[in-house]
């Protein structure tokens, strides 16, 4: 009954038995080898989708640091601009406040704090190699710092400016204030003391200025124009004219004090307007490497982003 599994009847079994028995070996070990040349394919393919991901991935991140360049190039032009423009001011009326004209944007910031990590893995896996790669990526931070730092010191130094002038500005309305009360003073005082008071010349002189004054306080004039047609002429007739008259004293020193000090405004305002045009020269060499190493990642970006993916 169980002469069939005996070793010598396999041996004699027919040849059809062992062909079929190799072909199922063949089949299985086929099955596998194919099984396997899939997974590996497979594998390979996902790891180069992964490869692409993590490549447009890096490749979005420059796209956007490049834009963000590009914008804060632009927006610091404008705001060189802007400094020149109230240098002008300054300089045309430099006795009176001037205010800077922002543009508005926190691009610059954003660059500036942009993960430095990301963007250093990023670059160095994007940017194809070369002798200037080390030195451009170096430069794309120095230069951002640098920029960002310069505008921040310049807007400050104009608000600071801003608050001298306004400072100044009290100081010399109070002394010409307090020169008006006391023409108004000595005025009254000739009045007083003498009968036929409106033929003296220092009665005329005193009430002649006085009305320029008050004519400009009624116009609201700005206050070089009271230096120029008030002050100004008043100290030289007081000086030339009335130096020995009682009066000359207290009003001399009320005026000379007045006009030392738009001469102190007039001379920092000429040194201010001075800085204000040397922004752009101390700038200029940061922004042009940081334009032409910005050029460069656009054209690797652009290349990249062409370029078909499977």
């Amino acid at each position: 009954m169980f002469e069939y599994y005996r070793v010598e009847n396999l041996i004699n079994e027919p040849s059809s038995f062992w062909l079929s028995l190799l072909v199922a070996f063949l089949g299985t070990g086929l099955g596998f080898l194919g099984a396997y040349y899939l997974t590996k394919v497979a594998e390979r393919k996902q790891n180069e989708r992964d490869k692409y991901i993590k490549q447009d991935l890096y490749n979005d991140r420059l796209v956007y640091m490049s834009q963000l360049i590009e914008t804060c190039v632009d927006i610091i032009k404008k705001q060189i601009g802007k400094f020149e423009k109230l240098s002008a001011e300054i300089e045309k009326v430099p006795t009176e406040q001037h205010l800077l004209e922002l543009i508005a944007s926190n691009d610059l910031l954003r660059l500036q704090k942009m993960d430095t990590e990301e963007v250093f893995h990023a670059y160095h896996s994007i940017i194809p190699d070369s002798q200037e790669k080390i030195a451009d990526y170096k430069n794309i931070y120095s230069s951002i710092d640098f920029l960002y730092m310069e505008l921040k010191q310049s807007i400050d130094s104009v608000d600071k400016q801003v608050n001298f002038v306004y400072r100044d500005q009290l100081y010399i309305k109070d002394k010409i204030e307090s020169l008006s009360t006391e023409i108004i003073k000595w005025i009254k005082d000739i009045e007083v003391k003498e009968g036929n008071y409106a033929s003296l010349p220092e009665y005329h002189f005193l009430t002649s200025f006085h009305d320029v004054y008050q004519k400009l306080i009624d116009e609201k004039a700005q206050l070089g124009k009271i230096e120029s047609n008030f002050l100004l002429p008043f100290g030289v007739e007081l000086a030339k004219t009335y130096s020995r008259a009682p009066f000359f004293n207290d009003l001399h020193t009320l005026a000379t004090q007045a006009g030392i000090r738009f001469n102190h405004v007039r001379l920092n305002a000429t040194e201010f307007a001075k800085q204000l045009k040397g922004i752009r020269k101390r700038i200029e060499t940061s922004l042009e490497k940081l334009e032409k190493i910005n050029d460069k990642i656009k054209t690797t970006t652009s290349i990249i982003k062409q370029t078909p993916r499977p």
